[in-house]
C-alpha cells in the first residue's frame, strides 16, 4: 500500500511537471516567434476578407496567457477608388482579445477590440456606392473547377 501511494505522489508530481510545463510554454512561445515576419501574410488575409487593401506598419505581438490576444500598430484599411482620401479606417494600435475556449473549437468569439487613436472616413461615392460597404475577395479568389 506505501508502495501503491509513492507511485501515485510520483504520477501526480509528474502530471504537474508537465502542466506547468506546457504553462510556462503557452506564456513563452508567442514572445519568442518573430511575429513581424508574418505582417503581409496576414494584411492580405485581412485584405482578402474585406475585398480592400490592408496594411500593417507596426509591429505585431501575440500572447496568449491569461487569454489570446493579439496587438497589432499601425494599421490602415484602404478606400475603393474613387474616394477623397486613402484610408477608411487608420488606428495608431489595434488589440483584440478573443475567448480560448471556442477557439479551441476552431471558432471565433471576440472578448474586446479597443482601438487606439482611430481615424474612420465615411464617404458617399459619386457612383452612389460607399466606402463603407465591403466585398469579401474570396469567392473571386477561388478558382473555377474543372467539370470531373
Amino acid at each position: 500500500a506505501e508502495k501503491a501511494a509513492r507511485a501515485r505522489v510520483h504520477a501526480a508530481k509528474i502530471a504537474l511537471g508537465v502542466f506547468a510545463g506546457l504553462i510556462l510554454l503557452l506564456g513563452v512561445v508567442p514572445y519568442v516567434i518573430t511575429w513581424n515576419q508574418y505582417k503581409s501574410v496576414i494584411a492580405d488575409k485581412v485584405a482578402q476578407q474585406l475585398g480592400r487593401a490592408v496594411t500593417i506598419d507596426g509591429d505585431i505581438r501575440f500572447s496568449l496567457l491569461p487569454r489570446p490576444e493579439a496587438h497589432v500598430a499601425k494599421v490602415a484599411i484602404k478606400n475603393p477608388a474613387g474616394s477623397s482620401t486613402a484610408d477608411f479606417l487608420r488606428v495608431e494600435q489595434l488589440d483584440v482579445a478573443v475567448a480560448l475556449w471556442p477557439l479551441l473549437r476552431q471558432q471565433i468569439d471576440i472578448a474586446k477590440i479597443t482601438l487606439v487613436k482611430p481615424a474612420l472616413t465615411l464617404e458617399t461615392l459619386a457612383d452612389g456606392g460607399n466606402t463603407w460597404t465591403f466585398t469579401p475577395r474570396t469567392a473571386q479568389a477561388l478558382p473555377d473547377k474543372a467539370p470531373a
